[in-house]
């Protein structure tokens, strides 16, 4: 399913109502650790409510640096993409809120790297080709992962039409995955892929900070 798709789905659910209960709603467009996105949430009475929210943000870096003569043109690309399904319960109206729920973390991390020019020691010169080329990625396997943080305010029980929420916790991700893969004399550089992940295996929580402007239908 496309994200417009998976956003659509949500205003249905979540907007579909009378015009009586439409005080129940609000909708937040947020930004932080897990890029830009919009929340849609529907109040339970004073101190619980639920938020369907999503995000997405694509980045693209390319470059070249220099090595040991030899220049190596590169290219990364993070994607951070996420659903979240939570609960809040707001035991001070309009103030403190805490959250707990899932996201479905889809954060992803792709790069290579190409040698441009030909190498030469010794006496021998190494085309592009036989320096060959080098590429990985680190993602996460689970991508179901627990949510618990506070914030403060509330889309849907602001006293106020606009307001401002600011939430911060923590997703339960375990350890991300790395892969690596290559061809010509670099590509040996592949096998340290495994030493990468045993220094990741201890990282197993994703910071989730964020602030958001609300509007209460």
């Amino acid at each position: 399913m496309g994200k417009k798709a998976v956003l659509l789905a949500l205003l249905s659910v979540m907007l579909g109502v009378s015009s009586a209960a439409a005080q129940n709603y609000g909708i937040t467009f947020r930004a932080g650790t897990t890029g830009p996105g919009v929340a849609l949430t529907r109040s339970f009475g004073k101190h619980f409510s639920l938020s369907l929210g999503g995000n997405y943000f694509p980045y693209t870096l390319n470059g070249s640096t220099t090595t040991n003569e030899v220049n190596v043109a590169y290219q990364a690309n993070l994607t951070m993409e996420s659903f979240s399904a939570l609960i809040d319960w707001q035991p001070f109206r309009n103030w403190l809120r805490v959250s707990a729920g899932v996201y479905y973390n889809n954060l992803k991390v792709t790069g290579s790297a190409n040698p441009t020019n030909s190498y030469s020691i010794e006496g021998h010169t190494f085309s592009p080709q036989k320096l060959g080329s080098l590429s990985g990625s680190v993602d996460f396997a689970h991508k179901l992962a627990p949510y618990i943080g506070l914030g403060i305010g509330n889309a849907a029980n602001n006293g106020h039409h606009i307001g401002f929420l600011i939430d911060g916790g923590v997703m339960y991700t375990n350890a991300a995955s790395v892969a690596m893969s290559g061809s010509g004399l670099i590509g040996a550089t592949a096998d340290q892929a495994s030493n990468i992940q045993d220094g990741l295996s201890g990282i197993k929580i994703y910071p989730v900070v964020t602030f958001g402007l609300s509007y209460r239908l």
